[in-house]
C-alpha cells in the first residue's frame, strides 16, 4: 500500500493524491518512479522501491490503493504494484495529456482528446 501522498515534482506542478503508506514520487529530473517510505531523513534510506525506464521522463501519477499509475512524456503509461513491479504497460500514438482511476479502470486522455480505459 502506498501511504499519504503521491507527488509527481517536473518543470510542469507537483500533484498529491491520497494513498495508503508510502509516498510514491515522479521526477523529470532523473527520469525516476520511486516509492518513499517517508519523507523525513535521507531519501535513499526511506526508498521502499525506485524504477527508472530508460528515455522516458514520467509526467503525471495518479495511485489506486497500492497500484501507482505512471504517464511518461513519450505516450507509455506503467501501472505498478505495491512492491514497484510494473503491472502492465501501454504505449499510445501520442502524448498522454492526463490519468485517473475510475472504479475498475484507469481512464487515459490523450492529447487529441481521445479516452482510452485500461482494465487491471
Amino acid at each position: 500500500m502506498f501511504p499519504a501522498l503521491a507527488l509527481l515534482i517536473g518543470h510542469e506542478t507537483a500533484a498529491a493524491a491520497p494513498v495508503a503508506d508510502g509516498v510514491p514520487v515522479a521526477t523529470e529530473g532523473d527520469r525516476t518512479v520511486t516509492n518513499l517510505k517517508g519523507i523525513a531523513g535521507n531519501a535513499k534510506d526511506q526508498t521502499a522501491w525506485e524504477h527508472k525506464t530508460p528515455r522516458q521522463i514520467p509526467r503525471k501519477i495518479a495511485v489506486n490503493g497500492d497500484l501507482a499509475a505512471v504517464a511518461y512524456w513519450s505516450g507509455t503509461v506503467r501501472v505498478f504494484d505495491g512492491a514497484g513491479i510494473a503491472k502492465l504497460a501501454r504505449t499510445f500514438p501520442q502524448n498522454v495529456a492526463d490519468i485517473a482511476w475510475l472504479p475498475g479502470d484507469l481512464a487515459v486522455a490523450l492529447a487529441d482528446g481521445q479516452i482510452s480505459l485500461l482494465s487491471y
